[in-house]
């Protein structure tokens, strides 16, 4: 089964200096291709820093902010795939395995 991995961010600069690159460890060992952020409108320097330290991650980002359910669902549409896993940037480090999808 192929996945998609949406990380839905705002202001959570400090969080994904602590987790991303685990959470990309992780997809890898998934065999998952498809990860990527969607950014509601960060001020904190998120954009940047996602540009600067994963230039191979996908990333979406948004002109204002948008509700909750409004960045979830463009989410899903953005994903390469039928299944789409939405993380929020204080889940990070939450394990999940491709197999308990099926």
């Amino acid at each position: 089964m192929t996945v998609s991995v949406a990380l839905l961010s705002f202001n959570g600069v400090d969080q994904l200096k602590q987790s991303f690159s685990r959470l990309i460890d992780e997809c890898r060992h998934q065999c998952i291709e498809d990860v990527f952020v969607l950014d509601n409108a960060s001020d904190d320097g998120s954009v940047r820093y996602m540009q600067h330290y994963f230039p191979d991650v996908r990333l979406d980002q948004q002109p204002y902010i948008k509700s909750f359910s409004e960045c979830v669902n463009h989410a899903v549409s953005l994903a390469r795939y039928e299944y789409v896993v939405v993380l929020l940037p204080g889940f990070l480090d939450v394990r999940f395995d491709v197999e308990h999808l099926k």
